[in-house]
């Protein structure tokens, strides 16, 4: 074992090192987080990680690899979890041809599937992309997405709304698929079509692509029909269109559509088309992370600094302390001081960061539940990991062991990593 873990580390270094001397005079990733991934591949933590850190013009790539796992730049990976970013290039494109966010959703639907609900009237394509229309639950999308079209699912004229357009955003919603299937209508071409032969064409998105027929192999991964598929190095430039570094012909509507936003519930939580938004003092930070089952997948850039990550990784871990480690120069959380909170009965108690927040893990019907500052948060199976939804926001919920084996304190990372001291 010891032999293996040592071959492994000299191919870590090398691959690092030559991505460095290659694309960067300075360095953009941290002699703690090379570290950190390192020890996270050597416990297994960590099956595979890339991370692509682009700073201005500095560019600096990091690969790690377990003996059962390669990925660089390019692999191909399932990217579906990313819709809200290809319907925001969707938008872009069709505010090419003069459609613009404000335009009302009826003037866009045929007479006979226009919405009668008074309230619903004045819904608008924003309120779609920033997932705030309204609209019932009624149907679901399918998981071949582009196959799932069907003429009845665009007719709203029997459709209810729960409240006004763009007075809650509602994570949960149908709105980004029905925003995608209004405009791949009006466009006129087929979706598979659409993405594969023109938009992602468009934008110089290589080989990103929608699955049109059978099974694709690829790393020993099978993509269904249907599915997004693209690369790390896509990826890459993806960040670079949103940046400015690279320059495609939709990039006014690009940056025009960051107006558009919708205040989510959660303390400076905003949503923007395809991207959610971090606000500091001086600057708006866009980040998309998706937790899949084979890849996770987590974006991050600030277009004034021009500097962007990409993170794609096989493993179980929140990864947003890394992306606001690298963004914000964050600490980085050690990942060998956290373990997934399975014994429910050691991690029970009262939490504190700083005397002012508060945690309360309990018990409940054999399940964890977890309260921030009293507000109650999504309900978390025992064995399901770590994640937590309190009110819109995606939260990792990490605790920390001491030597014998005894809970501490937790780390509760969303925007950034925070060390919740227990307090009983």
């Amino acid at each position: 074992m010891k032999k293996r873990l040592s071959k492994h580390v000299l191919t870590f270094w090398v691959i690092a090192l030559i991505s460095h001397v290659a694309s960067a005079q300075t360095t953009t990733i941290s002699p703690q987080l090379r570290s950190h991934v390192l020890q996270g591949i050597e416990s297994g933590q960590y099956a595979s990680m890339f991370i692509a850190v682009q700073d201005g013009d500095n560019e600096e790539c990091l690969m790690a690899n377990s003996e059962n796992h390669f990925l660089n730049r390019e692999t191909k990976i399932d990217v579906s979890e990313l819709l809200p970013v290809w319907v925001s290039l969707q938008m872009a494109d069709m505010m090419d041809l003069g459609i613009q966010p404000d335009l009302y959703i009826n003037e866009l639907l045929d007479k006979n599937q226009r919405a009668k609900d008074k309230q619903f009237k004045k819904a608008k394509l924003f309120h779609l992309a920033v997932q705030s229309s309204g609209l019932s639950e009624e149907n679901s999308q399918q998981d071949d997405y582009c196959n799932s079209y069907e003429e009845e699912n665009l007719s709203f004229t029997k459709r209810t709304i729960d409240f006004v357009p763009g007075m809650v955003y509602n994570q949960g919603s149908n709105d980004l698929y029905y925003l995608s299937k209004l405009l791949l209508k009006k466009y006129g071409l087929p979706c598979e079509l659409y993405f594969n032969d023109h938009l992602f064409r468009k934008v110089s998105l290589t080989n990103t692509f929608v699955v049109n027929g059978g099974k694709i192999q690829s790393e020993g991964d099978n993509f269904k029909k249907g599915s997004f598929v693209s690369t790390p190095n896509d990826l890459i430039q993806l960040m670079k269109i949103q940046t400015g570094l690279k320059s495609i012909d939709l990039q006014p509507h690009v940056i025009a559509l960051r107006k558009y936003r919708k205040e989510t519930r959660f303390k400076n939580g905003i949503i923007s088309a395809g991207w959610f938004v971090y606000q500091s003092d001086s600057s708006n930070y866009y980040y998309r992370f998706t937790q899949a089952e084979k890849m996770n997948i987590y974006l991050a850039f600030e277009p004034k600094s021009k500097k962007s990550v990409v993170i794609v990784s096989k493993t179980n871990e929140n990864l947003g302390s890394i992306v606001w480690h690298i963004m914000l120069n964050e600490k980085l959380v050690p990942g060998n001081t956290h373990i997934p909170c399975i014994d429910i009965s050691k991690c029970v108690g009262e939490y504190s960061a700083n005397g002012e927040e508060f945690i309360s893990v309990i018990k409940k019907n054999g399940k964890m539940v977890l309260y921030l500052n009293g507000e109650e948060a999504h309900v978390c199976h025992p064995y399901s990991g770590t994640n937590f939804l309190l009110s819109t926001k995606a939260i990792s919920l990490q605790f920390e062991v001491n030597e014998n084996d005894e809970v501490d304190a937790l780390f509760l990372k969303g925007y950034s990593a925070v060390r919740y001291v227990r307090i009983n």
